[in-house]
């Protein structure tokens, strides 16, 4: 005998209630967006369970930090990348 079930895709999990109840899947509410569903800390340790803390920040938000910051991109390139759109 071996066990079975429904083979789930992302929006299966996000909508099933057991995995919410299990907190799995929890709603964080998000700046400029409101609530999001997200997959939970895991495991969830009786003394130590875990938060989430930062969903992460808006699209782009980094981009600058990350570009000129850790790959050097100059003002000029950055100003160029966002005329054609890639930013």
């Amino acid at each position: 005998m071996f066990p079975c079930g429904p083979i789930y895709d992302a929006a299966d999990v996000a909508a099933d209630p057991h995995f919410r109840e299990r907190q799995a899947i929890v709603e964080v509410e998000v700046e400029g967006i409101g609530k999001l569903a997200m997959p939970g800390v895991m495991p969830r340790l009786s003394q130590t369970p875990g938060r989430i803390r930062f969903p992460g920040g808006a699209l782009g938000a980094a981009n600058r930090d990350i570009l000129q910051g850790e790959l050097g991109v100059s003002d000029h390139e950055m100003a160029a990348l966002t005329a054609k759109g890639v930013i």
